[in-house]
C-alpha cells in the first residue's frame, strides 16, 4: 500500500449513464488508494443518473456531484470538475466506462512517487477494451507499442497508444491551457499533444480503465469528418517549430505515421512536411 498522503481527484463527467454508472463508482469506490476524491459533473442528464450519484453520496462521502445548469458537453463537463476539483493531482474516467484494477491508482501513484512528485510527470496504465456489456474483453493494449517519456513525436503521428485516464498534475492542466472546447472529436488526443510537449508519460505495472465498445459513438460519425478534425488538430499543434524540431520531427513522422489513421489524409500532411 502507498502511503502518500496526496489527494487524487478523479473526474468524471457524465450524461445519461445511469447504465452503466453504478458499475463506474463502485470502481472508484473500491480503489486500494484511498486518499481520492471522486468529483461527478452531471451534463444536464434526464435519466435516473443524478439520483443514484446522490444515494452513492449517502453511502460514501468523498463523491461530490456538480449539476451543470445547461448542457455542455464532455470537454467542457470535464473542465469543470477540474476547475471545481480539491486535489493537485487529477484524473479521469467517463461514466460508463470502469477502472479494470482495483490498484489502478495507487500504481500510477507509485509511479508519481518515484519521481517525487514531479509535476512535469504523467502516470499511466495498460488499458482493455469491453464490449458494451462488460462481459466479455475485445482487446488489451498492445505493450509493444508503449512509449515513455517525451512522447510528441509518437503520439502525433498516433503510433503509441496512451490512454485517456492518466494521472497528472492540475498545475501541468493549466499551464497546457486545458481541454479546447471548439474540438468536437478527438480532445484528449489534443490534450495530450500540448501535455507531451511539457511533460513526460509513464507506465504504471497495473491495469487502468475499461473502455466500453459501444454500438454508437466515433464508430458512427462519417470519415469525412474524422478526416477534417485530426488533420486540423495535426496541424494545431506542429504549427510554430523551430528548424532543429521540424526536422527531427519529420524523420520520426514520415517513418512512424500509423497509416490506418492517416489512409486518407496522409498525402496532405506528407506534402506538408517533406518540404
Amino acid at each position: 500500500m502507498i502511503l502518500s498522503k496526496k489527494l487524487i481527484s478523479i473526474i468524471i463527467p457524465n450524461y445519461n449513464n445511469e447504465k452503466y454508472l453504478k458499475e463506474c463508482l463502485n470502481s472508484c469506490i473500491n480503489q486500494t488508494y484511498k486518499n481520492i476524491e471522486i468529483v461527478v459533473v452531471d451534463d444536464c442528464s434526464s435519466d435516473n443518473s443524478v439520483n443514484i450519484i446522490q444515494e452513492y453520496q449517502v453511502k460514501d462521502n468523498r463523491i461530490k456531484l456538480i449539476k451543470n445548469k445547461s448542457n455542455q458537453k464532455v470537454s467542457k463537463t470535464r473542465h469543470i470538475g477540474i476547475e471545481n476539483c480539491n486535489g493537485e493531482w487529477i484524473t479521469t474516467i467517463d461514466s460508463d466506462d470502469f477502472y479494470y484494477s482495483e490498484e489502478k491508482i495507487e500504481k500510477e501513484v507509485a509511479v508519481l512517487l518515484n519521481y517525487n512528485f514531479d509535476k512535469s510527470v504523467i502516470a499511466f496504465s495498460k488499458t482493455v477494451r469491453i464490449n458494451s456489456s462488460g462481459e466479455n474483453v475485445l482487446s488489451i493494449m498492445d505493450g509493444n507499442k508503449i512509449k515513455e517519456g517525451s512522447i510528441f513525436d509518437s503520439l502525433i503521428s498516433r503510433s503509441c497508444p496512451v490512454p485517456r485516464d492518466f494521472v497528472f498534475s492540475k498545475d501541468l492542466y493549466i499551464k497546457s491551457g486545458g481541454y479546447d472546447f471548439e474540438i468536437p472529436i478527438y480532445e484528449d488526443w489534443d490534450l495530450k499533444l500540448r501535455l507531451s510537449k511539457l511533460g513526460k508519460f509513464y507506465l504504471s505495472s497495473s491495469f487502468g480503465t475499461a473502455y466500453r465498445q459501444h454500438n454508437s459513438g466515433l464508430s458512427t460519425v462519417k470519415k469525412e469528418y474524422h478526416d477534417e478534425w485530426i488533420l486540423k488538430i495535426f496541424i494545431k499543434n506542429t504549427l510554430n517549430m523551430n528548424n532543429t524540431l521540424v526536422s527531427n520531427f519529420k524523420k520520426t513522422l514520415l517513418k512512424n505515421i500509423n497509416p490506418s489513421v492517416f489512409l486518407r489524409i496522409k498525402n496532405k500532411i506528407f506534402n506538408r512536411y517533406k518540404k
